[in-house]
């Protein structure tokens, strides 16, 4: 019985029958199952077909196995990527196509479909156009109850290629860089090693996967090497810690120093995975060290050396030179009048040299920074006219006129009195030394932060191309012995060095033929005090007398707030309402008590214990102040006061008297 659109044909060969309608049923069988297969047939070509065109619309190559990985049909993009033509590759292994060649690979990938249904595996695939990187994902499906595998293929050769160079790129600054790399495994096996640690390529290479007792046999290296980095490298696992240590090793003959570091990487369960070597080659900065040292030891020797000369110069050539100059100087008034130019010669000459000698043991504790330095509350104006009083007779005998300026009787200044006094002097004896007419105009004046000492000449001045070096030592304009001017070129050297001491300057203007103009510039400490005193500080005056509370108020009002107490009771109630900054006590407050006694009282108080407190004795003595010291108080003032000896002590002891920096 043959079933054909649902009707039933029923063809009866009956026993017996003639030959001719045998084979005539048999021709009509014959056209009925021929019709039947090429209907199947034409229906199996258009689901073909249907398929075909479904995977070709696919934008990615795609090929569809069978169970096995047996290559059953892929899409155009496939068949192009990978060069096959027109061709399908049908029943060809993937693996071998996708160029697979490592069974545990393919074996891998195989066990993962079958278990798992998918699989992802990334390979170089030979194409017509050459090899290309590409990830292939292999997922499991049901098609007419037969499993078949649909492969996605993703083309990775740019990424893959970044990703080659970016690795190059890497591996090319490990070998560069001036530190040695080196990976090893956990039991001290080396996973990876740079060139800069072994430039060898072969020994390189044969190190991979030994250790550095491997490396002392082979190299002959004493084993001590291997020793020392595999204590250090186990101290780095243990502790899960980067281990810092050095070494020495004989590279060519030549001992190398070497900082090394062991740095342990963890994975993702927290157990040392690797340990990671870096290590720096510090022989050249070792070498640096030892020289350095060794030129500190001598320079430290010269110094030492330096020191012995300049004292014994000082003994030994400026004692014996006071002399001479005095004897010089004694002699003059009791030798006949034809031999006295002699004389002056002798002392004018002895007081060159002397002013030389001192230039030099000025710069070079200058240098060594051992010079005495006190610096104090200074009048600028009264200092500067101090020193042009000095210096006025030799002035006067060179035929020269020497002038001072003040913008103000009281300009104040902080600063080492005997260093400001050398200073100008050194600019005047300067000024005076290159000036042959005319004469020298000292100018002090003031601006709003700073103050300002001016002094002109009407000398030869000073070239341009020697002016940007004028403050540096020995520079002079003219050299040899014949020079028309005397001294070593030390005056302005020492000048400039005591200034910067004082927080200020020097600068130079001058034209050849037309003069030289020095400007020491200094920080002015009324403008700070003035700055700082927005809201004044609060200082109290305790005396029985009202003396010293009008003249400390009438010197300093300006800058401070003053409260009067006159008696032990008064301080301690004005302690309870205000806050001080500091206490001037007199020794007359309390008649009954001396300077301890009344010292004591007021640190039992809670309001005084921390308060600079500030003797102000009756007289002046010599030791008073030391004395004071002793007996714990902060400071101590003489009568009668001075504004300069109160603003300098109130500078050391409140926060508000600072200068300007």
């Amino acid at each position: 019985m043959i079933g054909v659109g649902g009707t039933v044909l029923g063809v009866t060969i009956l026993q017996g029958a003639s030959p001719v309608h045998v084979a005539a049923a048999a021709a009509v069988l014959l056209i009925v199952v021929t019709w039947f297969a090429w209907r199947r047939v034409a229906h199996w070509k258009r689901e073909a077909r249907r398929g075909r065109v479904a995977l070709d619309s696919i934008g990615g190559p795609v090929i569809v196995t069978d169970a096995d990985l047996r290559i059953l049909d892929s899409n155009k993009a496939a068949r192009v990527r990978l060069g096959l033509g027109k061709q399908r590759r049908r029943n060809e292994d993937l693996l071998a196509v996708l160029g697979v060649t490592d069974k545990e690979v393919a074996d891998s990938v195989s066990d993962d479909v079958r278990t798992k249904g998918q699989a992802t595996i990334e390979t170089l695939v030979p194409g017509a156009k050459g090899a290309f990187y590409t990830r292939a994902r292999l997922n499991a499906m049901e098609v007419d109850g037969r499993t078949r595998i649909v492969v996605l293929l993703e083309d990775l050769s740019e990424e893959h290629n970044q990703s080659v160079q970016y690795e190059a790129f890497i591996d090319y600054i490990i070998q560069h860089a001036p530190v040695e790399v080196s990976i090893l495994a956990p039991d001290g096996r080396y996973l990876y090693l740079s060139s800069s640690l072994i430039e060898d390529a072969e020994q390189q290479k044969w190190l991979i996967g030994k250790t550095d007792l491997d490396y002392c046999r082979e190299s002959g290296l004493h084993i001590e090497l291997a020793l020392r980095r595999r204590g250090h490298r186990m101290e780095a696992i243990d502790s899960k810690q980067t281990v810092f240590f050095e070494e020495e090793v004989v590279v060519d003959g030549v001992n190398r120093q070497f900082a090394w570091r062991y740095c342990p990487y963890l994975d993702e369960n927290g157990e040392v995975a690797m340990v990671l070597g870096f290590g720096i080659d510090r022989t050249e900065v070792t070498v640096l060290e030892r020289d350095l040292r060794d030129a500190r030891e001598e320079w430290q020797k010269a110094t030492r050396l330096k020191e012995a000369l300049l004292q014994n110069v000082s003994h030994e050539i400026r004692t014996p030179l006071s002399g001479i100059i005095a004897t010089a100087k004694m002699l003059q008034p009791e030798v006949p009048p034809e031999a006295r130019d002699f004389l002056r010669n002798i002392e004018e000459n002895g007081l060159r040299l002397s002013d030389t000698l001192t230039h030099i043991l000025d710069l070079s504790g200058l240098q060594a920074e051992n010079l005495e330095f006190r610096p104090e509350i200074l009048n600028l104006s009264a200092e500067v006219e101090e020193v042009v009083r000095s210096v006025q007779h030799t002035t006067s005998q060179r035929g020269l006129f020497l002038k001072c300026s003040t913008s103000s009787p009281e300009i104040l200044v902080r600063g080492d009195r005997v260093g400001l006094a050398r200073c100008i002097k050194s600019l005047v004896d300067n000024a005076v030394k290159f000036t042959e007419d005319g004469g020298i105009l000292l100018d002090v004046s003031q601006s709003r932060e700073y103050a300002y000492v001016r002094v002109m000449d009407t000398g030869v001045g000073i070239d341009t191309e020697v002016l940007p070096n004028v403050f540096e030592a020995f520079t002079q304009e003219e050299d040899g012995t014949s020079r028309t001017f005397e001294g070593v070129g030390l005056g302005l050297t020492v000048a400039r060095k005591l200034v910067s001491m004082m927080d200020g300057d020097i600068r130079v203007h001058s034209r050849k033929g037309a003069g030289s103009s020095f400007v020491v510039r200094l920080p002015l400490v009324i403008q700070e005090l003035k700055r700082r005193s927005a809201i004044k500080s609060r200082i109290l005056i305790a005396d029985a007398q009202m003396e010293s509370h009008r003249i400390i108020a009438h010197m300093l009002g300006e800058y401070f707030e003053f409260d009067s107490a006159h008696s032990l009771g008064e301080a301690a109630a004005l302690s309870g309402r205000k806050e001080f900054e500091a206490v001037f006590i007199d020794t007359d407050l309390d008649p009954g008590s001396n300077s301890y006694e009344l010292l004591r009282s007021f640190r039992e108080s809670p309001s005084f214990r921390d308060i600079p407190l500030i003797l102000i004795d009756q007289k002046r003595m010599n030791g008073r102040k030391a004395a004071a010291l002793d007996e714990g108080w902060d400071d101590y003032v003489a009568k009668p006061l001075q504004k300069l000896d109160l603003l300098n002590v109130l500078y050391e002891h409140t926060g508000h008297a600072a200068p300007v920096v």
